[in-house]
């Protein structure tokens, strides 16, 4: 008997895992596999207004991650330890990049129109693509880490 048929369970890597829509599965495991796949890609939605110099560190910087950002995201839906490292390391690598580029941070200046709506994309984008989603994801490193195989 082969441990698939011992456990009931499979542990094959699937792009959608069933088991993330259980309503047992930990929702900080659903939620920061999520924030990885909006961080790959929701940067193609985004039209900054911000130099030429700055666009091109911050375009680098998201071709660089999207590919990493989008297995990290799957693997942690698939409760795999090495995608919650993969996050710590993104995660921390783009917190110092703030850091060391500040002025990659007036790219997600809000916006200051009168209506709501121009207002909580701008706060969508910040939150995903800015330091809000890696401290996230640092926070519920300990509890992913527990919770993956």
């Amino acid at each position: 008997m082969n441990n698939l048929e011992s456990t009931g369970k499979d542990h094959s890597f699937k792009i959608f895992p069933e088991q993330r829509m259980d309503s047992d599965f930990p929702w900080q495991v659903w939620i920061v596999g999520w924030i990885a796949l909006f961080k790959a890609c929701s940067w193609l939605s985004c039209d900054p207004n911000i130099s030429e110099s700055v666009g091109v560190a911050l375009s680098y910087k998201y071709m660089i991650l999207m590919i990493p950002l989008v297995v990290m995201g799957l693997g942690v839906w698939n409760q795999r330890k090495w995608a919650v490292w993969g996050l710590i390391v993104i995660s921390i690598a783009e917190l110092l990049f703030f850091v060391v580029y500040p002025a990659s941070l007036k790219s997600f200046s809000l916006e200051s129109s009168t209506s709501i709506l121009p207002l909580l994309l701008s706060l969508g984008v910040f939150t995903i693509n800015g330091p809000v989603s890696d401290v996230f994801i640092l926070l519920f490193a300990p509890f992913l880490l527990k919770y993956v195989r």
